[in-house]
């Protein structure tokens, strides 16, 4: 009987818990939307921009400790209206997640920027502790696009895609920056964008869409650069270094390329 009762109580503390944690996730329900407050967001619904925002964003992140869920749902910027546009930013922020979803149409899918002071060129003392996963940015609008731009020190970017025309796929900048399992593929000046000390990219694949050779599979200026078990394929330069920057590659598959960078450190086939 004792047993029962006890159960019984588990039972109600566990449906109580589960209420509490789904009372605490705040839904981003309408667009232009502002994330002042640390919590637990989310998609209840694919939502779509219709009107311009002349230089600002969708979805803008003001506080730091955010889970932004897309929730499986699109974040869509209606014809023309992405231009000049961002999909998603968060400012002088730390400790954000945005995960699980669909950009589409923006002139940037997603800037994220760490909390602190720099000098311009120099992100690696904003603090950031970024995390962007399951994500796929698509249709880029405007002059030069881009698809993910972090800056900071810390950031994790993984199983995200990013496919079109443009300037650059993923952008990097600061310290400690991680790109795995990956896919950047379209008609792009640079698939990957590194101005970062300590940055792995990793069994991730950049493809190059036009018939002819263009563009860099990944540009690197910056040290202790590792890229290991990538694909590359269709680039002039599939990893071209900078002024006094270094790489090292390994075990990558590197496919109609005209020139490779770096230390070849093994296993490149």
């Amino acid at each position: 009987m004792k047993s029962k009762f006890f159960l019984l109580v588990a039972l109600v503390l566990l449906s109580c818990s589960l209420s509490a944690f789904a009372q605490a996730r705040i839904p981003v329900n309408h667009l232009p939307f502002k994330i002042t407050k640390p919590g637990n967001y989310y998609f209840p619904k694919d939502l779509v921009l219709e009107q311009s925002l002349a230089g600002g964003a969708a979805i803008i992140i003001q506080a730091s400790n955010v889970d932004l869920d897309l929730n499986g749902r699109a974040l869509v910027a209606a014809s023309a209206v992405g231009q000049n546009t961002v999909g998603i930013v968060s400012a002088f922020v730390t400790s954000v997640t945005v995960h699980n979803g669909t950009i589409r149409g923006f002139h940037t899918g997603l800037i994220m920027e760490g909390m602190g002071s720099s000098n311009v060129g120099d992100e690696s003392t904003l603090s950031s502790d970024f995390l962007c996963e399951r994500l796929r940015v698509t249709d880029l609008s405007g002059l030069n696009p881009e698809g993910i731009a972090i800056l900071g020190n810390h950031a994790e970017i993984r199983n995200c895609q990013v496919v079109g025309i443009g300037n650059y796929g993923i952008n990097l900048r600061g310290l400690n920056m991680f790109v795995r399992d990956c896919d950047v593929s379209g008609d792009l000046t640079q698939a990957v964008h590194v101005e970062a000390i300590a940055t792995v990219i990793e069994h991730s694949r950049f493809h190059q869409t036009r018939n002819t050779r263009q563009g860099t599979g990944i540009f690197v200026l910056g040290t202790t650069t590792v890229i290991d078990g990538c694909d590359l394929v269709g680039y002039e330069d599939s990893i071209l270094l900078g002024f006094q920057s270094s790489a090292k590659y390994r075990n990558n598959s590197i496919t109609n390329c005209t020139r490779t960078g770096g230390t070849d450190a093994g296993g490149n086939y």
